[in-house]
């Protein structure tokens, strides 16, 4: 059997195998699929991870959020070879007129009462990042990575408003960008054998996958059922410490503001 990095949805499922001393690997997917189920639990519940993709613009200038987000946290922009933090303008129309085919018609751009740039450039005390942004693109297809120790120079607002109703972020017309750097708060939902977890969810998904094996077994006896619950609920306790417990409402109000979490997940 070959082995990947030790920290994948996979290498849980090896894990699991390796326990039981099965090395035939008829049971993989399934051991993955359960693993898959217990790292969308912890996405919700405690890990709160925090990805960056690139999305394209579509033709009247509105970008899709991502099937996966609950919450976004920074939008940018690559201009030359700096990454520029875009802010809300809370007066861009949402509403568009169409074309007899049904398409949307991009608005006229007209100066917002926001279009001013910032007069400090806060980057000299504090730099944004964009989480996770390397530029790689995994198997889903989403490029995602690391854009680590790129300055974004200054917070420029009064580009976008969220559509809640279709969920996408309609951008001003002047904004001619094909593609946008959006970092969000992931629910976790997009996910496949080769996803990385966190080093300190590894165990707890092993135990997860080993208590979804057994749970609905009617010959393994209800002592050995109670013990492998007792220490999933150990490990789940064990994440929750070590992640420190922050929420969802901390991450994002935290980079609204101009600041720097880290959340190295």
């Amino acid at each position: 059997m070959e082995f990947t990095s030790k920290y994948t949805l996979t290498s849980v499922a090896q894990k699991v195998a390796s326990d039981l001393e099965d090395f035939s690997g008829h049971k993989i997917l399934t051991y993955i699929n359960w693993a898959k189920a217990g790292w969308r639990g912890l996405q919700e519940e405690v890990m709160k991870e925090v990805k960056t993709v690139k999305l394209p613009m579509n033709s009247y200038y509105a970008i899709d959020l991502p099937e996966d987000c609950v919450d976004w946290t920074k939008v940018g922009i690559q201009y030359g070879d700096k990454v520029l933090i875009l802010g809300i303008a809370d007066d861009i129309a949402l509403l568009h007129d169409e074309t007899d085919c049904g398409e949307a018609i991009p608005n006229i751009h007209m100066a917002s009462i926001d279009d001013v740039t910032n007069g400090i450039n806060i980057e000299a005390y504090v730099p944004f990042y964009f989480s996770n942004y390397y530029g790689s693109a995994p198997l889903n297809g989403v490029v995602g990575g690391e854009l680590s120790g790129v300055y974004t120079g200054l917070p420029y607002k009064g580009f976008f408003r969220e559509n809640k109703e279709k969920r996408q972020l309609q951008f001003s017309s002047n904004v001619k960008n094909k593609e946008i750097y959006f970092e969000y708060i992931s629910d976790g939902s997009i996910c496949n054998g080769s996803t990385k977890v966190a080093p300190v969810a590894f165990d707890y998904l092993v135990q997860y996958v080993h208590y979804e094996r057994i749970k609905h077994k009617p010959d393994i006896a209800d002592s050995h059922k109670n013990r492998t619950q007792s220490d999933l609920w150990y490990e789940f306790q064990k994440v929750k410490r070590l992640t420190a417990g922050i929420t969802m409402k901390d991450i994002v109000n935290g980079v609204h503001a101009g600041y720097r979490l880290t959340p190295h997940i």
